[in-house]
């Protein structure tokens, strides 16, 4: 899928379930990042064994406007130039290759599904893999807990955003 047709599937989902905002696009929120724009701090640390025994899944903070999280194509480094942090995952996948993307805005960050089968979880909350599930949400400061992939998934991370 090309990166127009991501960035308007991603729009379009976003108009779909969150309340009617200017939008900011990767391109406007990174021009404004530049421009010294006050974007919330965002810090994502494993939460599992399972992501904790992966070296390239440290704790860190985000620093770009959008972050993108997605799986690995085998037990090499090998994944998509487009993603920002890659799990390592054999078969049965539960984690896509390109998961979710966390976009920073001054108040809040915005989690989007990118239309996996399984989705993700926050705080118990399911975020896409389902019809009826909600491809976006909204995350004011604090601590959240991530699952990527089904309910009992061992992907699980925090996120702190102050």
């Amino acid at each position: 899928m090309s990166f127009f047709k991501q960035i308007s599937r991603i729009r379009l989902k976003r108009s779909n379930t969150l309340p009617k905002q200017p939008y900011l696009s990767g391109l406007e929120s990174e021009s404004n990042n530049q421009k010294g724009a006050n974007l919330v701090q965002v810090r994502i640390e494993p939460d599992s064994a399972e992501t904790k025994a992966q070296s390239l899944l440290k704790a860190r903070t985000i620093e770009s406007s959008v972050f993108t999280i997605g799986r690995r194509r085998g037990l090499v480094s090998d994944s998509p130039d487009d993603i920002d942090f890659s799990i390592r995952q054999v078969e049965p996948y539960t984690v896509s290759r390109r998961h979710c993307s966390i976009e920073r805005l001054e108040d809040c960050i915005i989690l989007h599904d990118l239309g996996g089968k399984y989705g993700s979880l926050v705080n118990g909350q399911r975020i896409g893999g389902r019809a009826t599930a909600p491809k976006s949400i909204r995350l004011a400061r604090g601590q959240y807990d991530l699952v990527l992939g089904p309910r009992d998934s061992t992907f699980r991370f925090k996120l702190i955003i102050d």
